[in-house]
């Protein structure tokens, strides 16, 4: 374990140490630093998830040196958790911060303190992967910490930040796209045309070779939310071909991942520049969850339906509470504290017209469920949302809405509409209050 270590540091180093721009292959690093290639590559990932490379297109994966943005005009922190779909793990009463500066700590400790020099570290948002020592640092210097590429902050972390007053925010996606995010948003605070597409909501995907073994899958499906496929590489980053998870969840663990990517699977693929609208359609249609974002057949991310749940959410804030609220009659007889069930009526004019009306009902439904729960001012968090089917008539349609586990301020809600005949959409959203004090 130690001589591994040494060698993946040994990759990581050398690759902080390129130029902007470098490319960064995984042959050549292993033929320059005599390592394997599952070494080099797997130094390659965490480069990622630290935002040092990415990949462009026709360029491949390349070094980048992303600059950080300093605000002119002090951002709340409010306005970076709804508009980035952020989770917020601990310093919930500290929304009101000011950020003011975006650093990435991708190297050392001594590095990052240097960045926060000068600086008041309360207002300033440091963006860190998975290295538990440098959150930890982070946190003592007095910063508020977003953890990216879906890394997790451990209890201890989480109460040094609540009794410092501070901020543990999380993102499943990199620092790279979030700071491309951070661009598109709050450079033009007016303007969300070009948070429509995407580019601006893909995720740095946790690359899986065509090489790797069963058990690599197996690791990486645990800490997914991805169904039926996983997207498989070369060892250019060229899309190789969908992992059948089914069939890969009963093979030996030793066994190739590309044994399992049979010729006839066929990944959804989508281009950066696609609308979300688009893309939402697509899955839609094709009872999908996840879409590779390719160009030129490299992989550059993946978008998957929880991305698109986000989006919808924290650019249309509001619209759960009242936009379909008009095509719902509750049944009395059947709904209780906990429970509600309407049926639904859309004119077949109106409903032509409409575009997510599933979406729509859903977090109408959810919305009324929730201030009838005594819960008047609240956020939807995360959530995941599934459509096998398009609603074409509401002849029959039956919408149910329960909230299945709640505490004071928090609640999960799982929906669904139906008929005697099909299931035409289902939700689970987490949602939070926001006008409840603790007790």
């Amino acid at each position: 374990m130690s001589k591994i270590s040494i060698k993946n540091d040994l990759v990581l180093n050398y690759i902080e140490s390129l130029t902007d721009g470098t490319r960064v292959s995984v042959r050549e690093l292993s033929a320059k630093l005599q390592v394997s290639e599952g070494t080099a590559y797997k130094a390659v990932k965490e480069a990622e998830q630290r935002g040092l490379v990415v990949v462009k297109p026709k360029a491949g994966t390349v070094r980048v040196v992303t600059e950080q943005p300093v605000f002119e005009n002090a951002i709340l922190a409010t306005d970076v958790v709804r508009l980035l779909g952020l989770g917020i793990l601990a310093g919930r009463d500290q929304l009101n911060r000011q950020i003011r500066k975006l650093i990435i700590c991708d190297g050392s400790e001594e590095n990052m303190q240097s960045q926060l020099k000068g600086q008041q570290a309360g207002n300033c948002l440091c963006l860190c992967g998975d290295r538990p020592e440098l959150q930890t640092a982070i946190l003592e210097a007095g910063a508020n910490l977003l953890l990216t590429s879906g890394s997790k902050a451990s209890w201890m972390q989480m109460n040094q930040a609540e009794r410092s007053g501070l901020l543990i925010l999380s993102s499943p996606q990199s620092a790279y796209s979030l700071v491309r995010l951070f661009d598109a948003e709050f450079a033009d605070r007016s303007d969300f045309s070009g948070s429509g597409h995407v580019a601006a909501w893909m995720q740095t995907p946790d690359y899986l070779y065509y090489n790797d073994i069963i058990a690599d899958w197996q690791r990486l499906y645990l800490e997914s939310s991805m169904v039926k496929q996983y997207p498989v590489v070369d060892d250019e980053l060229a899309l190789y071909g969908g992992l059948d998870v089914w069939k890969a969840a009963s093979a030996i663990p030793s066994q190739k991942v590309r044994s399992m990517v049979a010729e006839e699977s066929r990944m959804m693929v989508v281009r950066a520049e696609d609308s979300l609208t688009e893309v939402a359609k697509q899955f839609i249609l094709n009872n999908e969850s996840m879409a590779a974002v390719v160009n030129e057949k490299q992989v550059q991310g993946i978008i998957t339906s929880n991305d698109l749940l986000r989006y919808y959410m924290y650019t249309e804030p509001n619209t759960y509470e009242y936009a379909a609220d008009s095509f719902l009659s509750r049944d009395v007889t059947v709904s209780d504290a906990d429970t509600a069930v309407y049926h639904i009526r859309i004119p077949d004019a109106e409903l032509k017209n409409i575009g997510h009306i599933e979406m729509d009902l859903l977090l109408s439904a959810a919305g009324s469920l929730l201030r009838q729960a005594g819960c008047e001012s609240f956020k939807l968090e995360s959530g995941t949302f599934f459509a096998p089917k398009h609603i074409v008539s509401s002849e029959g349609l039956i919408l149910t809405c329960r909230i299945q586990n709640s505490s004071r301020n928090n609640f999960a809600i799982e929906a669904e509409i139906n008929d005697d005949t099909a299931t035409y959409a289902k939700a689970i959203l987490i949602a939070s209050a926001l006008d409840r004090g603790e007790d």
